[in-house]
C-alpha cells in the first residue's frame, strides 16, 4: 500500500465539500493524504473543513487569504504532497468506492504510470446523468485530439514521473494532463465509472465556443503548428460523433 495524495481545491463550496471529502475518505483505500485548499472562501467552507479535519486524521488544510484560482490552489496542495501517487477530486465531485484500488491495480498490471476512468456527468439543475467512457488507452497523440481525462478521475505516479504543477490558464487541467502523458507515454482507463462530475448551470465549459478557443490555446502552448491544430480539430469533432 503506497500513500496517495489527493488534492482538493475549495472555494465557496459549503453545499458540496463535505460530501466530496467523505467520498474520498470512504472510497476504501487506507493510505490517503487529503489536502484541501481553502481558496479564500467567504461562506462556511472554512468551518466545514475545520470540523472535518477533527474527524478525519488524513485531512490537511491549506488556507489562502485571497482567492487565487483553481490552478494556484492545486499547486499549493501539490507542493506539500508526500504521496507516491497524486490524485485529484474537486470540491463538488464525488469519488466512487474502490476508485484507487481499481486504478492502482490497473497501473500495476499494465506498467502504466498514469490512470483515468469513466465518469458520470450529473447536471446540477435537473439531476440527469450521462456516463462518459474515455478510451481505455490514451497516448499523447490521443490527448492532442481532446482531453480524455476528467480531472477528478486522474491519478499518476509522482515517484516515477515527477510532480506537475498547473498553469493559471483556461483548461489548466488539460494542459497538465498533456504534460503528464507526454512524460509517461500513456494513461490507462477503468471502463467502470470511478467518479461523478457535477456540471453547474453556469459552468463555462457549456460554452462550446470558449471551450474550443481555450483548447486551441493549450495546443499552441505545447508547440503545435496551425496545420496540425486544424487536423486534430477535425479528429476532435469525429471523436464526438
Amino acid at each position: 500500500m503506497e500513500l496517495v495524495s489527493v488534492i482538493m481545491p475549495c472555494f465557496n463550496a459549503q453545499n458540496t465539500v463535505l460530501n466530496s471529502i467523505e467520498s474520498v475518505v470512504n472510497s476504501g483505500y487506507p493510505k490517503i493524504e487529503l489536502i484541501c485548499i481553502d481558496d479564500g472562501s467567504t461562506d462556511l467552507t472554512s468551518s466545514i473543513l475545520l470540523s472535518a479535519s477533527q474527524k478525519y486524521a488524513c485531512l490537511k488544510i491549506i488556507t489562502r487569504i485571497e482567492n487565487g484560482g483553481v490552478a494556484a490552489a492545486r499547486n499549493d496542495g501539490l507542493r506539500i504532497a508526500t504521496g507516491r501517487y497524486i490524485a485529484f477530486c474537486d470540491s463538488d465531485d464525488l469519488w466512487h468506492p474502490n476508485k484507487l484500488y481499481i486504478q492502482i491495480d490497473l497501473m500495476n498490471a499494465t506498467g502504466a504510470k498514469c490512470a483515468h476512468g469513466a465518469v458520470i456527468r450529473r447536471q446540477e439543475s435537473t439531476g440527469s446523468e450521462v456516463t462518459f467512457t474515455p478510451k481505455l488507452h490514451v497516448t499523447f497523440d490521443d490527448m492532442k485530439i481532446r482531453n480524455w481525462i476528467v480531472n477528478s478521475t486522474g491519478i499518476y505516479d509522482a515517484r516515477e514521473v515527477g510532480s506537475f504543477e498547473q498553469k493559471s490558464i483556461h483548461h489548466e487541467d488539460y494542459h497538465m494532463w498533456l504534460q503528464i502523458i507526454r512524460q509517461c507515454g500513456r494513461s490507462v482507463s477503468s471502463p467502470v465509472p470511478v467518479a461523478t462530475y457535477l456540471i453547474h448551470d453556469n459552468n463555462l465549459t457549456k460554452n462550446k465556443l470558449k471551450s474550443i478557443v481555450w483548447h486551441l490555446g493549450v495546443q499552441r502552448m505545447i508547440g503545435m503548428k496551425f496545420r496540425e491544430m486544424a487536423l486534430y480539430f477535425i479528429k476532435n469533432m469525429i471523436s464526438r460523433i
